[in-house]
């Protein structure tokens, strides 16, 4: 059982070992890697045109402006490809589906395309790779989705014990006197699960800072976010200087990955407090800096009723959260005072402020605070307060989920005023012209470092009930949003707070939060304990069948139980499944998946008694026929239908239902004509067309299962009746396609027909799940109508080939025409 607390964060980091480098979607669903999605619409699995074998992955459903992204990190261990096939259909150089790497664009396609082939050389080391289908403010043309098929990744490898220290961030700026929270990537590259190590955090000189013991349980494939905590004495230089840190685990195999890179980190000499403006938690990819655009400008006002105090500004600060790692980005910075109360009409220019900072400064990935220190500080003496910041042109750019926090204030409105552009802009005089800028009721979560006279600090040690310490307890000052953390022996700071009296509140998930006054006196330091009681646990039991045989458990179900916190667990082989720490007083929210199997979801309340939810059914997915086609005789006297059978998972596939119907009912079953029950082939006459009306018409077919399970209907083409013809030879086709495969699974041969419309050259090829190619079946010249071929599920050296899906690719003079796939079962 899996218990994964609220400071833990599942990276979308995995590492795959070298024989599982290959995503081809054929589980069905996103579980074989750690995807991870963005944007309006998530991307789905579909069984519609794959490039090969059963499934491929597509984009979500979008509108103008909007985007669809799916990505995957993982280590790769040494140079080598990347390569998948791709296709999209859309607003030709509008709308793209567009492939980056480590959020760089590599390659784009739009307009209507085929499967595409598509291969980048990667270097070793940590990389994300993210697909993203991306749409302008204009058109919708085709079906405005991206494909994704057939991915093959560089090598990557595994030991069993190997666990990795990712990344340290944190604040690149510090002071003395106060505390800064660095976050620690740790991931468990290993097929052993670790549940005993401990990891370090240090400055420059491998001065140790902080150290935590860990002994919650890491999974293999797990990774998760620490927080350690460096202390700055108040006595600390002014320096220039870089944390970094280390996971020490006995007996790891792999100890080049221990240690992070350097994270630097400014120490400004003088005590500094921290006067924050804005605390809600939206975001916004506008303001202060707009990276997925080359250019930017923002800028906002900020009222004396909000700032409070006068002395000298030393920084200010922002709260990101980022998926890229800007790094040494050129920013500018201005400030000064303004007599406007907003930015309705026009810009304040750089012209009529400070400048206070003119220079690189890297942004880091992740939730983090970005503390920009001036060049020189700024006297602010009262009134309100202007601050413009620009992003010099460059051609990098970067995610559109690159956020900072932003507030949203109904008191005064058109405070903010920010333009991207593809272009340079000119701080000095920012565009003006319309929808070149635009404004804003809405301002960045800021925090102003200034110097004061009047700070005291604050100190303490979180204890549990029965008087051990906690670390990676939590501690919020409630009246400006600061926080810090425990350390790793349950000690916490607060420097440089103002003079008077505060609400603190301490909390770590599984303990009940606790909430103290205290007070803070000038140039002293004020001491507030806090003791945590843990919260009560109970049990979660259970038991999993599925719908086809409930008299036997279903095993290796996956249980994910989400709301306070994350639990995470497995049936075992009697379908049995135990949450055993469970906090009480919450609500959670049950999913059970399982490959094959429909998702569960149920809510479940918790309070004081064990829970046994008793047994729970999964019902097993019913797949749909495939490639439904209707073909009518010159006389359209009848039609000939055939189809695929449909990729059968768990349960036994009994017979087919058909009907036909007008088109115009295709959403509307009730107006279904049925034409068969319990049918068993897959080629079915229909000798009743001659007698219909002059009409469009179309044919389904549902799938009959075990249990009395039927799938989806499945769909034929259009098909319209205009009259009677003179023989009852086939029509010369319209289209050059695969019309069927029969039969289909087969053993030990299938007969693919196809049709050419016209004459042409044609090549009909094998190819295995992997994309490489089995055999050549027909290579030729031929001429227009009906044909056959028969494989022997052979490849071309006579060698037969082992049970599994294969793809049937047409190609008429040179393009690729038609796609099916067959099973070959022995």
């Amino acid at each position: 059982m899996k218990k994964i607390f609220v400071f833990t964060v599942l990276l979308a980091i995995s590492v795959i070992c070298s024989a599982q480098n290959f995503e081809g979607f054929e589980t069905g669903n996103f579980l074989s890697y750690n995807w991870q999605f963005s944007g309006s619409t998530n991307w789905d699995i579909t069984y519609e045109n794959p490039y090969n074998g059963v499934y491929c992955a597509h984009s979500g459903q979008i509108y103008d402006d909007e985007f669809s992204r799916i990505q995957v990190s993982m280590e790769t261990i040494s140079a080598g490809d990347i390569s998948f096939y791709w296709r999209v259909s859309s607003e030709e150089d509008s709308d793209f589906l567009k492939f980056y790497v480590d959020n760089v664009e590599i390659s784009s396609i739009s307009g209507e395309s085929d499967w595409l082939f598509f291969s980048e050389n990667i270097e070793p080391g940590i990389h994300t790779f993210t697909w993203s289908y991306e749409k302008d403010s204009f058109n919708i043309e085709g079906v405005d989705k991206g494909w994704l098929d057939s991915i093959t990744f560089p090598e990557t490898t595994t030991y069993p014990n190997d666990l990795a220290a990712l990344s340290v961030v944190g604040p690149a700026t510090i002071s003395q006197g106060n505390s800064g929270v660095y976050n620690v990537h740790i991931k468990n590259y290993g097929s052993n699960d670790q549940d005993s190590y401990t990891v370090r955090l240090f400055r420059e000189g491998g001065i140790l800072l902080d150290e935590l013991v860990i002994d919650e349980t890491l999974y293999s494939e797990e990774a998760i976010i620490l927080p350690l905590v460096w202390i700055v004495p108040p006595d600390e230089p002014y320096a220039l200087t870089y944390v970094y840190a280390e996971v020490v685990l006995p007996g790891d195999e792999d100890p080049n990955n221990n240690i992070t890179s350097n994270f630097d980190v400014l120490i400004l000499e003088i005590g500094l407090a921290q006067i924050r403006v804005g605390y809600e938690t939206n975001k916004t990819n506008w303001y202060p800096f707009k990276f997925h655009k080359p250019a930017s400008l923002s800028e906002t006002i900020y009222y004396s009723t909000e700032i409070q105090y006068n002395g000298n500004i030393h920084a200010i600060g922002y709260q990101n959260d980022f998926l890229s790692y800007v790094q040494n980005a050129y920013i500018q910075i201005w400030i000064g005072g303004t007599t406007l109360s907003n930015l309705a009409n026009n810009w304040v220019g750089a012209n009529a402020l400070d400048p206070v900072y003119d220079g690189t400064f890297s942004f880091p990935q992740g939730n983090n605070p970005i503390i920009i220190p001036f060049d020189e500080p700024y006297a602010y003496t009262g009134g309100n307060l202007c601050v413009l910041t620009h992003r010099q042109f460059d051609n990098n750019t970067y995610h559109p989920d690159d956020e900072f926090l932003e507030t949203y204030d109904t008191n005064h409105p058109n405070r903010t005023r920010a333009a991207g552009s593809n272009n340079p802009l000119n701080p000095s005089s920012p565009p003006t012209a319309p929808n070149t800028s635009y404004v804003f009721s809405r301002f960045p979560n800021t925090t102003f470092y200034m110097e004061l006279t009047e700070l005291g600090n604050l100190v303490g040690n979180i204890y549990d009930s029965d008087g051990g310490l906690i670390s990676t307890a939590n501690i919020i000052l409630e009246q400006y949003g600061i926080q810090t953390y425990s350390n790793g022996s349950g000690f916490y700071q607060f420097g440089n707070v103002l003079q008077g009296t505060y609400n603190f509140t301490a909390s770590k998930p599984g303990y009940n939060s606790n909430t103290q006054s205290g007070t803070i006196i000038t140039d002293e330091t004020t001491t507030l304990d806090f003791y945590l009681d843990a919260i009560p646990t109970v049990q979660i039991t259970g038991h999993i069948v599925a719908s086809d045989d409930q008299s036997t458990g279903l095993p290796n179900a996956v249980l994910n139980l989400s709301g306070f916190e994350h639990y995470q667990t497995q049936s075992d082989d009697n379908g049995d499944f135990i949450f055993p720490e469970v906090y009480i007083s919450e609500v959670y929210n049950l999913v059970i998946q399982k490959y094959g199997f429909e998702n569960y979801i149920q809510e479940v309340e918790v309070m004081e008694n064990d829970i046994d939810l008793g047994t729970i059914v999964l019902n097993e997915l019913a797949f749909p026929a495939e490639n439904v086609v209707g073909v009518q005789n010159l006389a359209n006297t009848e039609i000939s239908l055939t189809w695929d059978v449909p990729f059968v998972l768990n349960r036994d596939l009994e017979s087919y239902t058909i009907y036909r119907f007008l088109e115009v009912y295709n959403s509307n079953p009730s107006g279904w004509n049925l034409l068969e029950e319990n049918y068993t082939d897959t080629v079915y006459i229909d000798n009743g067309w001659a007698a219909l009306p002059n009409q469009t018409y179309q044919y389904s077919i549902v799938a009959n299962y075990t249990a009395g399970i039927v799938s989806d209907a499945a769909f034929s083409n259009i098909l319209v009746k205009t009259g009677v013809g003179t023989n009852d030879d086939l029509i010369i086709p319209a289209i050059s396609e695969i019309s069927s495969v029969y039969p289909n699974p087969f053993n030990p041969e299938t007969t693919i027909s196809y049709s050419l419309a016209e004459d042409a050259e044609l090549e009909i090829n094998i190819y295995n799940v992997k994309g490489q190619l089995v055999m050549t079946l027909v290579n030729s010249k031929q001429t227009a109508g009906e044909h056959t071929v028969i494989w022997s599920g052979v490849d071309s050296n006579d060698k037969n080939q082992s049970s599994g899906i294969y793809l049937i690719r047409l190609q008429v003079n040179g393009r690729n025409i038609s796609n099916r796939k067959c099973i070959l079962m022995k």
